[in-house]
């Protein structure tokens, strides 16, 4: 037996080294030119403030199709400022806290006794970008549009649980589902990503929504686009005159900064030399030691999440990690997926890809404060006197 597992092992690293090497020969054979760091502002966008602008480092890098602002299909980056700028959806849940926000919803998902159905009441007095109002039939539209269209976010998700979706009134919908779901309302809720409502005024005229490139983005949120960079290095969103016709607007007041420029440099020592030219306000995913460079040689300017290391709070949504289909032998055999799991040490995995700066999760759920008080804590225990039985 342990041989057979050997073997299929070995057979695993061998097809996984392959696909590695199929990307590489696939991939171009130098990289493009990155930004000079150095490049002021006004020399991006010229009569744009710097004073007005917050300048942030995108998590996708840069943009394969700059052009593209469609996010009900994938694949679709959305970390330069899409998301955050422009897009909204129905609830926000704190990656920290846990903290619930009523965002484009008025109050939380309300469900019958048997989770057959949701019902869902909107905020009013909130507006697309163009003036048309936020309304229920923008909701039904994202259900529908991507259910009867293949290859879009949500398209299988939606087939497989709603029956229907309808609309009493202008600011309540109801989900009819097709089988019981607590957590249906999930999808509309913003952890990382979510299903974010599309505007029905314009997909429900558009011949194909799947290759539609949604140019320029109407927006439910408080910015939009300004410019964009057509070789995807930067994309410029500029705060909406209506910013208080938003759930944002409504909830916090005005937005500090009128201009937002996300803006891809290129690795940690580009993105170090930016900060220091002040041409960079916020980075993401960078290594310890890019922090601490910049930190000693701009003590004045730098600031991380928190003082000491490992600096930040690494509550990623997407816990990097090994998923196994238990559906396909042998990983349908609990024995072998133990064996795999106690193959990998979590603490010599961490210190080399991230310096120690990352959270050990023992399941498959984002290591976030609030998991740990619900997960991670009650298993403590468990997991120091647990042994395996091998015969």
């Amino acid at each position: 037996m342990l041989r057979q597992f050997q073997r299929w092992f070995l057979t695993v690293l061998v097809g996984l080294f392959s696909c590695v090497l199929l990307f590489a020969a696939g991939a171009p054979e130098e990289e493009p030119e990155e930004m000079d760091p150095e490049l002021e502002l006004e020399e991006i966008a010229p009569g744009v403030p710097r004073s007005e602008t917050l300048i942030l480092q995108p998590q996708d890098g840069r943009i394969a199709n700059p052009d593209r602002f469609n996010p009900w299909v994938a694949p679709q980056p959305l970390t330069h400022g899409l998301q955050q700028g422009a897009l909204d959806t129905l609830w926000y849940v704190g990656q920290l806290d846990g903290t619930w926000s009523n965002a484009l919803a008025a109050e939380r998902p309300e469900y019958n006794d048997d989770f057959t159905e949701l019902t869902v009441q909107l905020r009013e007095g909130i507006y697309w970008s163009d003036g048309e109002p936020f309304t229920a039939e923008d909701v039904i539209a994202t259900v529908e549009v991507q259910m009867e269209n293949d290859g879009m976010e949500y398209t299988e998700f939606f087939r497989t649980y709603v029956d229907s979706v309808t609309a009493p009134d202008d600011h309540t919908v109801v989900f009819e589902l097709s089988r019981p779901n607590s957590r249906f309302h999930v999808q509309f809720v913003v952890r990382w990503s979510a299903a974010y409502i599309m505007p029905a005024h314009i997909f429900r005229e558009v011949d194909n929504p799947v290759e539609y490139e949604f140019n320029p983005p109407v927006s439910l949120g408080q910015y939009v686009l300004k410019d964009y960079d057509s070789a995807g290095y930067w994309t410029l969103w500029e705060v909406r005159d209506d910013w208080e016709r938003t759930w944002v607007g409504q909830e916090y007041g005005e937005p500090g900064p009128n201009y937002l420029l996300y803006i891809h440099y290129g690795d940690a020592s580009s993105q170090t030399i930016a900060h220091s030219q002040h041409n960079l306000d916020i980075s993401q995913l960078w290594a310890p030691e890019a922090y601490e460079s910049l930190r000693d040689h701009n003590p004045d300017y730098a600031m991380a999440w928190h003082e000491e290391f490992p600096y930040a709070t690494f509550g990623d949504p997407a816990a990097p990690g090994v998923t196994l289909n238990t559906e396909v032998e042998p990983l349908d055999n609990r024995d072998v997926r133990w064996a795999l799991a106690l193959t990998i040490n979590p603490v010599e995995t961490l210190m080399s890809a991230y310096d120690g700066a990352a959270r050990v999760t023992p399941i498959a759920n984002t290591p976030t404060d609030p998991y740990y008080d619900w997960y991670y804590g009650p298993m403590t225990s468990w997991l120091e006197e647990f042994e395996l039985d091998v015969e």
